[in-house]
């Protein structure tokens, strides 16, 4: 018997930035800490200053429909604001 993966979970953070400067020191420890998971029990793998609502959409909506499999393509997607729906990433 194979012992699988448990399937990740995905959680996504919108920060509302009134003064970029003080928000400088922030922006820099997340970029710190952004990599790829490769069986960590934690990454940051998708940062993004633009239309990150309509991300996490598509996102939500691939597992609503059980296409788990665009999530990574959904995080990755360099111009996400140009995809209109999951049958474009497809």
């Amino acid at each position: 018997m194979t012992s699988q993966q448990p399937k990740p979970q995905y959680l996504t953070v919108v920060y509302t930035i009134n003064s970029p400067e003080d928000f400088l020191e922030e922006n820099n420890r997340l970029q710190s800490l952004f990599t790829e998971p490769d069986g960590k029990p934690w990454a940051i793998t998708a940062m993004s200053v633009d239309h990150e609502i309509h991300r996490l959409e598509l996102i939500e909506s691939a597992l609503d429909s059980d296409q788990d499999e665009l999530i990574e393509v959904i995080i990755s997607h360099p111009a996400i604001g140009n995809v209109c729906d999951l049958d474009a990433l497809e």
